[in-house]
């Protein structure tokens, strides 16, 4: 029985004591923190200087102030160069080699009638060369395309007519073309039809492109010509047009059968 007010004691103890050590680590940690406030000596007398009420002020004169809005450095340019203040864009990717043959005959597709007034690529808000690579083409010929970059284009015959043209590379490989053109500008004349461009440039490319006459594997790999090839096939003119239309034309419509998931693949077999 004697035994319990002892033991109330000696918690009573332990509180007191842990309330002690409380006190005493707040008043060190109050000794610890840096007075904000300090006193300078000028020549009308001491000045009291308040760091904290100084850092509270700004940061209250600062949310007073307008908001800059924040300029993007490819936006700027665009929207000068095409004096315009909206674009319409347009865009579509090609896989592996047929994307680099694609961006090469877009140089010959345009060099008739427009030039590149600015060539530039932007990474991390600043202005850098375009990126370019060297393909193989029938037998040793070579082309030399700009992989990653971006031209200012404009027309020799109408300087203004305008676009611009964006050439990049997806996470997967394929290779991409973007163009924006100015809304609310006529971008059309006798040769280019800047609102249906990209179809265009498709068409020209599989009938005057690098895969014209020329020896191919499925990925667009160019393969070394036999020189008897002459020699060994009678080339009748019905069957060089039902190659053309079974094979070279049928290139066209693979994208898109791929992306549909049907077959997308033809083969012909020349026996005689």
């Amino acid at each position: 029985m004697r035994k319990t007010p002892a033991k109330r004691v000696e918690m009573r103890a332990t509180q007191g004591s842990v309330k002690t050590m409380d006190e005493s680590e707040k008043q060190e940690e109050k000794e610890q923190t840096p007075d904000p406030t300090f006193v300078i000596e000028s020549p009308y007398g001491p000045v009291s200087v308040d760091m904290k009420a100084y850092a509270d002020a700004k940061m209250a004169a600062n949310k007073l102030m307008p908001k800059q809005p924040r300029t993007n450095m490819f936006d700027s340019k665009m929207f000068t160069f095409l004096n315009a203040p909206k674009t319409q864009r347009d865009s579509r990717y090609w896989k592996g080699q047929l994307g680099a043959l694609m961006k090469m005959h877009l140089d010959q597709y345009l060099t008739p009638e427009f030039t590149v007034s600015e060539e530039f690529s932007i990474e991390d808000g600043i202005i850098r060369p375009c990126m370019y690579d060297t393909i193989p083409l029938q037998g040793k010929q070579r082309a030399r395309i700009m992989v990653i970059g971006t031209r200012f284009y404009e027309s020799k015959a109408d300087p203004q007519l305008r676009f611009i043209l964006i050439s990049s590379v997806d996470g997967d490989g394929d290779h991409r073309i973007t163009i924006h053109v100015p809304v609310g500008h006529e971008m059309k004349n006798e040769r280019y039809d800047f609102n249906n461009f990209i179809n265009q440039l498709e068409d020209d490319f599989y009938e005057n492109g690098p895969l014209n006459e020329a020896f191919f594997d499925l990925k667009y790999n160019f393969i070394q010509r036999d020189a008897n090839i002459d020699a060994l096939l009678a080339w009748d003119p019905k069957v060089k047009e039902m190659l053309w239309k079974d094979i070279i034309t049928f290139q066209k419509a693979m994208p898109k059968l791929q992306k549909l998931g049907l077959a997308n693949s033809r083969g012909v077999i020349l026996a005689g």
